[in-house]
């Protein structure tokens, strides 16, 4: 009879390794679980990153805050399989949250998962969602005494002007059009001095103090522009600098007429101010640049093209009739302007300004470019009359001053004009963002196009 040491290590190999495949195929099968996971990861980031971007394009068209909060919650429920209790946002915590909370802001649910970013000159400038913990149950993981894997996001967006062209505080009627010449008068209605009220200028635009937004009078506002991002009204009324300041505000009120003052100090002296360039108003050289110099090469026939060919300046009155001839031309290239019109240069120019455009009851539905032209003075009284390259009636008693005409007034400007710029002529180059004009409808159902002025980004 054959018998074995009892020392024999035959079949050991055997136990090890089906002990070692236990824990392979365990490890195996849990490599399921957490692929699970993160196919659970992969749908949360998608569904936060979803919802800050369309959440974010409602907040600045009109949105509260708490109108963001309340799509963010639908938009992520609905784009996950298992929608994510209030409780849970409630209790949710984020390490890194932004300014202020929807906690902060006593929004509802008062989680601290949601939180908006400011500027020194802007609010909500900034939006940041990170989702509340979601738990992926384990199949093989319980093996190893894992019963859940946690999963998380995070999404944040900045919401910014898309160039760096500031608001100026002057709102236009909706219906203002491409080429359309706006006044900024010192008196609301004509009076004894048409230089108040730009002679022969119908349509007049009226000036909004945004000093309770970023700290600006109209004058600052007017030199610098302002930098409070504002939202087209959507059916929730906001009103500019309120005492509840809530995040782009769309209404403006207390619309009055623009002053001396603050022509001189915030337009001539502040904005336009450029020593060198030929033309002097109340002592202040400042730019005078025609718009058509910013016409693009590329223009190759008709009155925008006969526009580009006017002068860049005159200093003698012989040449007035070719810069009124281009004067002209450029009103008729404005009336129906070609797509990029202009090259990205004009952005550079401090004569470019956004202005709001407003309804009858002064909500914002939308901006528009413009362009800021002539400047209308009193006589010299010294000389009873004007520089003799300046426009002038001698009955009434005004100058004014277009760019390009090179010479000087003593007076300080007694109103001004705007020349409203289609949004499609303006250069895609230059600006920040896929889209630049939106076509918007007003309360009545008409439609404008507007530029379209906010970029989201993150």
């Amino acid at each position: 009879m054959l018998r074995r040491p009892i020392d024999s290590e035959r079949g050991a190999t055997a136990i090890i390794v089906a002990s070692a495949m236990l824990v392979l195929l365990g490890f195996a099968a849990f490599a399921v679980d957490i692929s699970a996971a993160r196919n659970e990861q992969r749908l949360d980031q998608s569904a936060v990153d979803a919802a800050v971007l369309a959440v974010g394009v409602e907040f600045v068209l009109g949105g509260s805050a708490q109108d963001a909060v309340d799509e963010i919650l639908e938009y992520v429920d609905t784009n996950l399989v298992q929608p994510v209790p209030k409780s849970d946002w409630a209790s949710c915590a984020d390490d890194q949250p932004l300014d202020e909370t929807a906690a902060d802001l006593g929004l509802d649910p008062p989680t601290r998962c949601i939180s908006f970013g400011h500027e020194t000159t802007r609010r909500f400038a900034r939006l940041r969602v990170r989702l509340p913990d979601r738990e992926t149950q384990t199949t093989f993981g319980r093996v190893l005494g894992v019963e859940a894997l946690e999963t998380s996001a995070v999404a944040e967006i900045e919401i910014a002007p898309t160039l760096e062209v500031d608001l100026f505080p002057a709102g236009l009627p909706a219906d203002t059009e491409s080429g359309d010449t706006v006044c900024l008068p010192t008196a609301t209605e004509p009076s004894a001095d048409p230089a108040e009220h730009c002679p022969s200028v119908s349509d007049i635009a009226l000036a909004f103090d945004p000093g309770g937004c970023n700290a600006a009078s109209i004058t600052d506002a007017m030199r610098d522009g302002f930098t409070q991002v504002l939202g087209r009204y959507a059916g929730d009324e906001r009103f500019l600098c309120g005492p509840n300041q809530e995040p782009f505000e769309n209404t403006v009120v207390g619309l009055t007429e623009f002053s001396v003052s603050s022509l001189e100090e915030g337009l001539v002296e502040g904005r336009l101010r450029a020593p060198g360039n030929g033309a002097v108003v109340a002592g202040d050289p400042i730019d005078n640049t025609p718009l058509w110099t910013f016409i693009s090469p590329s223009i190759a026939t008709g009155p925008c093209f006969d526009a580009r060919s006017g002068p860049e300046s005159i200093d003698d009155p012989a040449q007035v009739p070719a810069l009124e001839a281009a004067r002209a031309d450029m009103r008729a290239c404005l009336a129906n302007p070609p797509s990029e019109l202009f090259t990205p240069t004009i952005y550079e120019s401090p004569r470019l300004v956004l202005v709001p455009l407003l309804d009858g009851d002064g909500h914002i539905l939308g901006f528009a470019p413009a362009y800021l032209d002539s400047i209308w003075t009193r006589f010299d009284p010294a000389t009873d009359t004007c520089d003799p390259v300046f426009d002038m009636d001698e009955a009434e008693g005004w100058c004014r001053h277009d760019p390009g005409r090179r010479g000087t007034s003593s007076q300080k400007a007694t109103s001004a004009s705007l020349i409203v710029l289609s949004c499609d002529a303006l250069p895609k180059t230059g600006i920040l963002g896929s889209e630049k004009c939106k076509t918007v409808t007003d309360g009545s159902g008409r439609e404008f196009t507007v530029f379209f002025d906010f970029a989201l980004s993150g």
